[in-house]
C-alpha cells in the first residue's frame, strides 16, 4: 500500500490519489493549506432522492458542472473506503463494520477522470462493487446501477435502493474553489431530519441569501442507523419537492396554487409540533400532503429538458421541466443531482 497513517485518512487520499500538496503539519493545517484541497463531491449515480448519501449530512448542495468541469477529478470509488479497505490504513481488525467489501484490485492504476476523460472509470467502479467475480460479477453491477438509472424509466417507479448501493458512487471531487453562488444549482433538504426544525429554516434562509432553488427529499427512516446490518436496509429514494416559500422558487416556470405556500406552511408546523413522537404512518401522511400540493420531481437527466443548464427537475406527473423562466439564471448542467 501507499503511505499509511491511520489518523487522518481524508489527508492520505487527498495527496496519494489527487495529488494535492501535503500540509506542513497535518495536525493543525491553515487556512491557506486547506485553500488547495478539494471540495469531497458524491456522484449521484442512482437518482437518489437525498442527493447524497443521507449519513453524510442532511442537507445537499447540487453543483453546476459548467461552473465546475474544469476543477473536477473522478474517482471510481469513495477514497476514504479505498483508503480504509484497500490500503489498508486502518489496521487489521479495526476495519469499520460499515465499510462494505471491495474488489480491490479492480482499480490498481488509482488513475482518476475529468468529464472529458472519463470511460476507464466507469468498469473501474462496477468491478470494484461486483457480487463475485468475472462477467457475471460486472453484468450484475451494472445492472443493479442501470436499475436506478434514467434508463429505467418513470422515476416514481424506481426500485428501493439500499444503503449499500447508495455508497458505490463515483468520488467526483472539486480541486478548486466553487464560488457562490453562480456555482451552485439548487438545495436538498431531508424531510425525515430537519423539515419544520431550526436547520431546516437555516437552509431556506442559506437558500434565500444566495438565491437558490431549495427541494426536499423524503429520504427513508433509517439512513443515519449506519452500523453492522445496516448495509442491506432500503429506502425509495425517489421522492422530491420544490420548497414554494424561498425566493428563488417564484423565478421558476413551475406552477403552484395560490395556496401553496399556506399549504406548506401548514405541513411545516404539524411537523415541527409531531415529530418527537412521529410514526411512520404520520411521516408518510405529511410528505402525501405536500406531494399532492406541490407534485413531486423527479432529477433532470441529459435528454429530459431542451435545456438541461438551468433546470431543477422535471414534473413526476407531467414530464414538464422545472427551470428558471430567464435561462440566464441557471448556470450549467449537473449530474450530480
Amino acid at each position: 500500500g501507499l503511505h499509511q497513517a491511520s489518523d487522518n485518512i481524508g489527508d492520505l487520499a487527498e495527496t496519494n490519489i489527487f495529488g494535492c500538496p501535503p500540509f506542513a503539519n497535518s495536525s493543525a493545517p491553515t487556512w491557506q493549506e486547506a485553500a488547495d484541497r478539494m471540495v469531497y463531491v458524491a456522484h449521484n449515480m442512482r437518482q437518489v432522492d437525498t442527493g447524497g448519501v443521507p449519513l453524510f449530512g442532511d442537507a445537499t448542495v447540487v453543483f453546476s458542472n459548467a461552473a465546475v468541469r474544469d476543477m473536477v477529478l473522478i474517482a471510481p470509488m469513495d477514497t476514504g473506503y479505498w483508503e480504509m479497505g484497500c490500503n489498508h490504513t486502518v489496521p487489521p481488525g479495526v476495519l469499520p463494520s460499515m465499510i462494505p467489501h471491495a474488489h480491490c484490485q479492480s482499480w490498481t492504476s488509482l488513475q482518476v477522470a475529468t468529464f472529458d476523460h472519463f470511460d476507464h472509470v466507469i468498469l473501474a467502479n462496477l468491478g470494484l462493487w461486483q457480487n463475485g467475480t468475472g462477467p457475471s460479477g460486472i453484468f450484475d453491477a451494472a445492472k443493479d446501477l442501470f436499475e436506478r438509472s434514467p434508463f429505467a424509466g418513470n422515476y416514481s417507479q424506481l426500485p428501493d435502493v439500499s444503503i449499500r448501493n447508495m455508497v458505490k458512487f463515483w468520488e467526483t471531487n472539486i480541486v478548486g474553489n466553487p464560488r457562490f453562488p453562480e456555482s451552485v444549482r439548487f438545495l436538498i433538504g431531508s424531510f425525515r431530519h430537519i423539515f419544520g426544525t431550526s436547520g431546516g429554516r437555516s437552509l431556506q434562509h442559506f437558500a434565500d441569501a444566495f438565491g437558490w432553488p431549495l427541494v426536499w427529499s423524503l429520504a427513508g427512516p433509517s439512513e443515519h442507523a449506519y452500523g453492522p446490518g445496516q448495509l442491506e436496509g432500503h429506502t425509495p429514494g425517489r421522492h422530491r419537492v420544490l420548497d414554494p416559500t424561498v425566493k428563488a422558487a417564484a423565478r421558476l416556470n413551475a406552477t403552484f396554487g395560490q395556496s401553496a405556500g399556506a399549504d406548506f406552511n401548514v405541513v411545516w408546523g404539524a411537523v415541527a409540533s409531531g415529530r418527537k413522537h412521529a410514526s411512520e404512518e404520520d411521516w408518510q401522511r405529511w410528505w402525501a400532503s405536500l406531494a399532492d400540493t406541490m407534485g413531486e420531481l423527479a432529477p433532470v437527466s441529459a435528454a429530459a429538458c431542451h435545456n438541461t443548464d438551468a433546470c431543477v427537475g422535471t414534473s413526476v406527473r407531467t414530464g414538464a421541466c422545472v427551470c428558471p423562466r430567464d435561462p440566464q439564471q441557471g448556470a450549467g448542467l449537473s449530474l450530480i443531482i
